[in-house]
């Protein structure tokens, strides 16, 4: 009988020290401490989104929707391009059953940045063999143009980077699409060549925001504050732009603070800085000027929006998400009719990414027109403008960033400009990335547009190599592999 009561005792207690290992294992979010050896695996798209649409969706389906006028002041109303969109955004922030420094890894954060695959290049490397141990985040430099105006106080400056789905990355690898000598190879005089990629592919912008001490509410060390975006009040001067101010409580409490701005951290989705993540972004600069903040592991990074474009048609579809304090009811570029798309998805979204509000550009005008074709009088072509953009990116561009987009639309193309479209607020995503091509030289600064309709073959890419929309393909776009990764 002791011989079966000590058999018992020692089963319970194995399947304790199981389970204390089991828990030990499971790191809280508040471990910060590298993890040496990390992987986690690339997660793909699923293949029927949450508002139903297929993954890819046919590019006749989505032209077929786009045929019809559907903008109301300059912004989508179509409940299809509407619905994909929001789509789109359920399956890319959905949780993943991939890890990393003991969190779930949503499944955007599981994608390849074009730092991995330049890695892999020279590492003669597969992408699934590819030890990215610095995380599912690696800065790139921050942001240059127009970001000042929202940098009060002057900590926890914008920076991001761009993301590739796996299907798209291994294009990217095996076409040596980073090599310029490559791309020169693709340039022949009087042409206009392309790369390629597929229906399936998607690429991303996500744009964070770190929070530092120096974004500390006095005599709160819980408590952080920063400024959002506040729309495109008083004609969009930049003192206004971001005139909305919110605090963040990392604990929940919020203690003598106006609670009408207050929001818990959960409202956002976020991550602590690593060390290896800090060490990237404290050696990243602005033009060469640094900033005052310093960021350390366990600082938080929120996710402040994303561009999300995907080949499901030849010029891609395009939108971009931001947060927002009024999620049912967001401020330009965004309206009620498309936060209301949210509401159609058979798979809600995982909170907290149902407090973002999205901005949905699928062709340049409305109705869309052709992807070639000779020069159109835009302003007798019965089409309105779509105006689709990240306002923490283009929301702060003046008509500086576009100094001769008028120029491309000399000659016979002088009736396609659309002389009202100068700004960031007036901008779209297809519009600009459009311009994405290389012509074997240097960057050209004046390359930007607005919202513009741009004819596939028109005469200004002879010459050159387009992208495919990618501008992170263009030399020298991309840092190469930080120290963290090397």
């Amino acid at each position: 009988m002791k011989q079966k009561y000590l058999v018992v005792l020692m089963a319970i207690l194995y399947i304790a020290l199981i389970q204390s290992c089991k828990d030990s294992s499971q790191t809280n979010d508040d471990t910060v401490e590298s993890d040496g050896e990390a992987m986690f695996k690339a997660v793909e798209m699923p293949s029927i989104l949450a508002n139903g649409d297929p993954f890819p969706t046919d590019s006749n389906t989505i032209n077929g929707w786009l045929k019809e006028k559907s903008v109301v002041d300059g912004l989508e109303t179509d409940p299809n391009v509407i619905g994909h969109a929001w789509g789109l955004w359920q399956a890319l922030t959905e949780l993943t059953d991939q890890t990393y420094q003991g969190r779930n890894l949503r499944r955007y954060e599981t994608w390849y940045t074009p730092q991995d695959v330049m890695k892999a290049s020279s590492e003669n490397s597969t992408l699934s063999d590819l030890k990215r141990t610095d995380g599912s985040l690696q800065f790139r430099p921050k942001f240059s143009i127009g970001h000042d105006a929202e940098l009060e106080p002057t900590a926890g400056d914008i920076s991001g980077k761009v993301k590739y789905s796996p299907g798209m990355a291994q294009r990217a690898l095996e076409g040596n699409y980073f090599d310029s000598t490559f791309l020169k190879s693709k340039i022949v005089e009087g042409q206009i060549n392309s790369l390629r990629f597929n229906p399936e592919d998607v690429m991303l912008k996500p744009i964070y925001r770190v929070l530092t001490d120096l974004n500390k509410v006095e005599g709160k060390d819980d408590t952080y504050y920063f400024h959002i975006w506040g729309g495109k009040q008083d004609g969009g001067k930049p003192d206004s732009l971001f005139s909305n101010k919110v605090n963040v409580c990392t604990n929940n409490a919020s203690p003598d603070i106006d609670n009408s701005s207050t929001f818990s951290i959960d409202a956002f989705i976020y991550h602590k800085m690593s060390a290896a993540e800090a060490y990237t972004y404290n050696n990243s600069t602005k033009e060469g000027n640094e900033f005052v903040d310093t960021a350390k592991a366990g600082d938080p990074v929120i996710l402040l929006g994303m561009h999300v474009s995907t080949r499901e048609t030849q010029r891609w579809t395009w939108q971009s998400f931001y947060w927002t304090e009024s999620p049912d009811n967001p401020i330009f570029p965004s309206s009620t009719v498309i936060a209301a798309g949210r509401n159609t998805l058979s798979k809600p979204l995982e909170s907290p990414a149902n407090h973002y509000a999205a901005s949905v550009g699928y062709s340049m005008m409305s109705p869309a027109l052709p992807y070639e074709g000779p020069p159109i009088d835009i302003m007798n072509a019965g089409v309105s403008p779509v105006y689709a953009l990240n306002p923490y990116i283009e929301g702060t561009f003046g008509t500086d960033v576009f100094p001769d987009q008028a120029t491309y639309f000399s000659g016979a193309y002088a009736e396609q400009f659309y002389k009202a479209n100068i700004d960031g607020i007036t901008s779209n995503c297809m519009s600009c990335h459009s311009q994405a091509a290389y012509d074997g030289s240097g960057f050209n600064e004046g390359s930007f547009l607005a919202d513009q309709y741009v004819n596939r073959n028109a005469p200004w890419f002879e010459g050159m190599v387009q992208l495919d929309f990618a501008w992170s393909l263009f030399p020298g776009f991309e840092p190469p592999p930080s120290k963290v990764t090397e």
